[in-house]
This record gives C-alpha cells, sequence and structure tokens, in this order.
C-alpha cells in the first residue's frame, strides 16, 4: 500500500499520488480472486437448485467483519444484463445478506453460498462481477473489483414438433 506527504504536510490518501499538480492512481496491492464452484461457469440448473459458492480471496487487505460489511459483500455482484424480474440483479443481487456470507483465514476470504432460486430464468449467457465496496475493507479506500468474472449459462428447454412428429413417422406412428 502506498501513503505519501504532500509538501505543505497534507497526507495524500491512499491510492493516489500528486505529482506536478495531477492527480494519478498508484497501485496499492490490493487484489480479489474469485473462485468456487460458481467460477467461473455454472448453468441457470445450478443457479436453481442453489448450493454452489463463490469464494472472494482478498490479497493485500482484510474484510471488515460485521452484518453492515457482509451485506455489502453479498450486495456487490453486478450482472451485465439488464434487471428483468427473473435475472441475477433482479432476484439474487437484491437477496444476498450477511447470512450467505462466512469470513475465515483472517478475514481475507469470504465464501458466498448461493441459495436456490427456483424462478432465475434467463435468455441468455449472464456475466456476473463482483465489486468489494471500500466500506467492506479494512485499509482501502477504493471499491476492489474481484476476478475473473463468473458467466451463467442459459439452460433452453422446450421441444420441437415437427423433429417429434418426423421421429413417429419413423418409427410407423402416425
Amino acid at each position: 500500500m502506498t501513503v505519501g506527504y504532500l509538501s505543505n504536510g497534507g497526507i495524500i490518501e491512499t491510492g493516489q499520488f500528486v505529482g506536478n499538480g495531477i492527480i494519478e492512481t498508484v497501485s496499492t496491492g490490493i487484489s480479489v480472486t474469485a473462485t468456487g464452484t460458481a467460477v467461473p461457469t455454472q448453468t441457470e440448473a445450478d443457479i436453481v437448485t442453489g448450493g454452489k459458492t463463490i469464494i472472494l480471496t482478498l490479497t493485500g487487505d482484510t474484510f471488515v467483519t460485521g452484518t453492515t460489511s457482509e451485506d455489502g459483500i453479498a450486495g456487490g455482484s453486478d450482472s451485465d444484463i439488464a434487471a428483468s424480474g427473473t435475472n441475477w440483479d433482479s432476484l439474487i443481487k437484491t437477496d444476498l445478506d450477511n447470512t450467505d456470507v462466512v469470513l475465515s483465514v483472517g478475514d481475507t476470504v469470504a465464501t458466498i453460498t448461493l441459495p436456490a432460486y427456483a424462478s432465475y430464468d434467463i435468455a441468455s449467457t449472464e456475466t456476473i462481477t463482483w465489486t468489494i465496496p471500500a466500506a467492506s475493507l479494512t485499509t482501502s479506500a477504493t471499491p476492489v473489483i474481484a476476478t475473473p468474472t463468473h458467466t451463467i449459462t442459459a439452460v433452453v428447454s422446450g421441444v420441437s414438433i415437427p423433429v417429434i412428429m418426423n421421429q413417429l413417422r419413423n418409427q410407423g406412428i402416425n
């Protein structure tokens, strides 16, 4: 982590550098890696069934403990598809809370267990990005985006009547 001081005695906020009057971002070495049974890919059926995990491992900082922080971690996901009533942002992002998050390993690992969402239904692949809010981090003044993102593949169900009719005709059933 980088913290600097201005020549006039002021303190530069963590993650910023002031030079020639220009504020530049400085890498603080804080990162979040996403793993678990839901990362990198799961299916729509996995969401309906529930039980998959998203494990967020923090490097260079620790998670703030407590209900408010864990709510922030749980709610830090975002879909690339606008809320539609039955997708991630409509059902899951708004429902996950501190009861779905367990902090461990010196408060550097957050494990989120996804409950079942029977009404989850998507028409195309959905990509989820996790962002840990600064309020859920001990030292970082800025949110940290987890990598990699994870995807949920749509399960397309349905039958083709013409295909079934052909199969029946081929078997001598009219």
